[in-house]
């Protein structure tokens, strides 16, 4: 399980950008990124092999409108509870949402409800101890909720 991609925004409704690092800084987020704050979305996270399964679904909202700070490999994040500890390279974050709601003007949402990515492969955290997050590194859930 490791960092596939990082992005970050700089503005709302501006698309996030690649990076090469990240910096997490302790309950607030990531450094630069316009949604971070002292709430409970300071860090999001989507799986790549959720965007690979449905890239013939890219009408959805999920692949054109959300971008993830964190793309992963290998973690499932479907299966990881809120309140769950993940330590992300030398960072660790505590999950404080699993899904998304969809958006409400989203093509696909009338059809696919049940299994829409956003509801099973996207996470939100909130940073427990910060640091810089690379590509590659090491993703690993080390308390279970």
């Amino acid at each position: 399980m490791k960092v596939y991609a990082l992005n970050v925004s700089k503005g709302k409704g501006v698309i996030k950008r690649n990076c090469k690092s990240i910096k997490l800084i302790n309950n607030y987020g990531v450094e630069n990124d316009s949604h971070a704050g002292k709430g409970d979305y300071q860090v999001s996270f989507f799986s790549v092999e959720a965007k690979d399964k449905n890239s013939f679904d890219e009408v959805g909202f999920c692949f054109s409108r959300f971008i993830e700070n964190i793309c992963t490999m290998g973690l499932d994040i479907s299966k990881i509870k809120v309140g769950s500890t993940v330590k992300v390279g030398e960072t660790v974050l505590v999950v404080t949402q699993a899904g998304k709601e969809c958006f409400d003007n989203c093509p696909v949402k009338k059809f696919v409800i049940d299994s829409c990515e956003a509801n099973t492969h996207i996470m939100f955290a909130k940073v427990i101890s910060g640091g810089v997050v690379y590509p590659n590194d090491k993703i690993e859930v080390i308390q279970e909720s």
